[in-house]
């Protein structure tokens, strides 16, 4: 996945990265893509993309590849929250800036 390594790149552009989330969203939708984030190591970059650094557009597009890809899926949701112990407080603050943008 190509959209892995331009949201890993530091020197891509927002326009970029928020290019390779929405391809990212599509990809993962079926739920053995989404279980194939991790084997590709996808789920870094994205949870990365939540934190309060990053602009709001690219914090939305993560949360939302990651909510799509964890939807009905027990074991990817286990390994996020595993891996990402802060995750759901991350979600919450992206979930609360984007109320405060509306």
């Amino acid at each position: 996945m190509d959209a892995i390594a331009v949201l890993s790149d530091a020197g891509a552009s927002t326009a970029d990265k928020a290019a390779a989330l929405t391809e990212l969203q599509v990809l993962v939708e079926p739920i053995d893509n989404a279980n194939d984030l991790k084997v590709l190591g996808g789920l870094a970059p994205l949870v990365s993309l939540l934190s309060a650094d990053q602009p709001p557009e690219l914090q939305e597009g993560a949360a939302y590849v990651l909510g799509t890809a964890a939807s009905n899926n027990d074991k990817l949701v286990d390994v996020l929250l595993k891996e990402h112990p802060g995750l759901l407080q991350q979600l919450l603050q992206v979930g609360m800036s984007c109320v405060k943008h509306a």
